[in-house]
């Protein structure tokens, strides 16, 4: 694809949506969308926006409904309320706007969850990952477009639960219950006191510790080496120049004004 049609797609919301549609089309799936009947729940959100945190908080909710539920059944009526009520213990994880995810959380056969973070911040955490040595290689490659587009569809899908980087950093047990009402899971107040003890931020810092260094991801908890920075928020204006600032809160500012982030 020309850099011009790619440039001219990337900067329309609307173009990038049917841009996304096409391709990824899938005739299989047309055909046989109907037979997904089991729930599943699928955290999006760009890198370094709190979706891994937020992925393990819901993972925590899933683990207490897993202690507690009688999964035993004698009759066709219990079986059947357990599989009208069967949520996949597999919880996924997204980056990419995706047509299919959602299709799926629109219509209620995917649980959806949303994390957006200041895209400043987001941009700084990158830089302090060694992902991004240059803002402006990342304006001319598209990729802060193509993250600004990806969080804003998601973040308009019908039915998608959506949380902040604030939120889930400074009002973590609030979200918990929120998580476990979505998923009509009941928590005592111990148990959200507990999972958000084992999602602190000193607690995942240990976690990351122990993760040999030739391991690149854990699958379990989605967690790599190095994953956290240092999780504070705001830090752009202390990091990124002047100048930097001025063109980013211009060049972002449909992000911005979308999730109510002040320039």
């Amino acid at each position: 694809m020309k850099k011009e049609i790619k440039t001219l797609i990337f900067n329309k919301l609307f173009l990038y949506k049917v841009f996304m549609r096409y391709k990824n089309i899938n005739a299989l799936f047309y055909r046989k969308k109907n037979t997904y009947e089991i729930k599943d729940i699928i955290v999006c959100g760009v890198q370094r926006s709190g979706s891994t945190l937020l992925f393990n908080i819901i993972n925590e909710v899933l683990n207490e409904q897993k202690n507690s539920v009688d999964s035993f059944f004698e009759e066709e009526l219990k079986y059947k309320k357990i599989l009208a009520n069967e949520l996949s213990t597999l919880v996924k994880k997204n980056h990419t706007y995706l047509p299919m995810v959602a299709r799926r959380v629109r219509s209620g056969k995917s649980i959806g969850f949303f994390t957006h973070r200041d895209i400043r911040d987001v941009i700084v955490s990158s830089i302090q990952k060694g992902w991004l040595s240059d803002i402006n290689e990342w304006v001319t490659n598209l990729r802060i477009r193509y993250m600004i587009n990806n969080s804003i569809l998601y973040a308009t899908t019908p039915n998608m639960h959506i949380f902040s980087y604030d939120k889930l950093m400074n009002y973590r047990t609030e979200v918990i219950s929120e998580i476990a009402d979505v998923l009509n899971i009941p928590l005592s107040e111990e148990a959200i006191q507990r999972i958000s003890a084992k999602t602190s931020i000193d607690v995942t810092r240990n976690k990351l510790k122990e993760i040999p260094s030739d391991v690149k991801l854990e699958y379990s908890d989605q967690l790599h080496k190095n994953h956290i920075a240092d999780g504070v928020i705001g830090k752009w204006r202390n990091f990124l120049s002047e100048e930097e600032i001025n063109f980013l809160t211009v060049y972002c500012q449909d992000y911005l004004s979308f999730f109510r982030y002040k320039s």
